[in-house]
């Protein structure tokens, strides 16, 4: 049992070791970050001029590191909007994993910024989605505030759908 317990610990540390660096350096600070911190992460990120693609899984860790990374793809997300359409498909495909509070804010807000560019083949869906958070009355005032921006941004592309959120 001892044996054991020895290799997972070592497994695990191997893992966190084979990590990207930046990817540790986020996971490391992020709990803890406030707005500068991740505003400088963010700067760091884009400068490095990697994919988003192996960071994303950071949304499937535990609450605060999730809840902040998502707040830190926001950031990426608003500097360079064209990362927003691949956090936006991979927040959809992990929707009923990630288990940050008030989740659907972050993919209205991924929505709002790449409207009306969503990844490609997922157009309706995103559309059915934001309509979803707008018409719902217990979803919170900025996901909805959000979602509202997504589809005036996407009436100016298909006129037709405006008198389903006016």
């Amino acid at each position: 049992r001892n044996k054991r317990n020895k290799r997972n610990k070592r497994n695990k540390r191997n893992k966190r070791n084979n990590l990207p660096k930046f990817k540790k350096i986020i996971i490391e600070k992020i709990a803890s970050s406030d707005s500068a911190c991740r505003a400088k992460l963010a700067r760091e990120f884009l400068e490095s001029g990697e994919s988003i693609d192996p960071y994303l899984d950071i949304l499937l860790m535990k609450p605060p590191i999730s809840t902040r990374f998502s707040w830190l793809l926001g950031d990426i997300g608003l500097i360079d909007a064209s990362f927003s359409p691949i956090i936006l498909s991979y927040c959809m495909d992990h929707f009923h994993e990630i288990k940050i509070p008030n989740f659907e804010r972050v993919i209205a807000r991924e929505a709002k910024t790449c409207a009306p560019d969503f990844p490609k083949g997922r157009e309706a869906e995103v559309i059915d989605l934001l309509l979803e958070f707008y018409h719902n009355p217990k979803m919170i005032v900025t996901t909805r505030k959000y979602a509202k921006a997504a589809l005036d941004k996407i009436a100016d592309k298909y006129p037709e759908i405006r008198n389903e959120f006016e």
